[in-house]
């Protein structure tokens, strides 16, 4: 349960700032309601399913057969993440407008989550930190990181549903903003010095 909690840590910020699938999932339920958005969040944890899985498969033998590559995607890994807070630290978002027309389904929130280099990222810095410890097994990796997506798909359908007429001014999506950077530039420090 601690590698579970750890990862979690981890993939928290990542995965409740805002992004491709974080935007189009509020865009969605802003616009459509949230049972409307219920296929494409099954899309987005199918696509959390299937990355995590081939990631356990294909990167623990890598790092079995090339311990340095664990440590540059760590590394990376922490990078990106402090990159990541100190821009939403630094954004200045604007309003933007809703979605309309088709509401996206079950392969919009896969494709949306595949093509989504954050989610490649979160990925890297979830094996790269802790796959090839003692005790931690790939399953609870790939658990770990389904959890993660869907506890933040299930926050940004909550959040988006109840607060959409308080997040229309550009002084709540600073705030918002830079919580996001504080959070993760917290977490950026917190792998660095692990």
């Amino acid at each position: 349960m601690e590698t579970v909690a750890a990862a979690l840590a981890v993939l928290l910020p990542l995965t409740m700032s805002p992004g491709p699938v974080g935007f189009a999932l509020a865009a969605i339920v802003m616009s459509f309601g949230a049972r409307a958005a219920i296929p494409f969040v099954l899309g987005v944890q199918s696509a959390a399913i299937l990355v995590g899985i081939a990631s356990a498969l294909g990167l623990s033998q890598l790092f079995i057969a090339y311990p340095a590559v664990q440590m540059v995607l760590r590394y990376a890994g922490t990078a990106y993440v402090a990159w990541l807070g100190w821009k939403f630290l630094n954004a200045r978002p604007k309003p933007g407008g809703e979605l309309s027309g088709n509401v996206p389904g079950y392969f919009p929130g896969m494709a949306t989550a595949l093509l989504n280099p954050k989610f490649y990222i979160m990925v890297i810095a979830v094996f790269g930190n802790f796959l090839g410890r003692p005790g931690v097994a790939s399953w609870l990796l790939v658990f770990s990181l389904w959890a993660g997506i869907a506890i933040a798909s299930t926050s940004w359908t909550i959040g988006s549903a109840l607060l959409r007429t308080m997040l229309k001014s550009e002084r709540a999506l600073r705030i918002q903003s830079a919580a996001f950077g504080v959070m993760l530039l917290i977490v950026a420090a917190w792998m660095a010095l692990r």
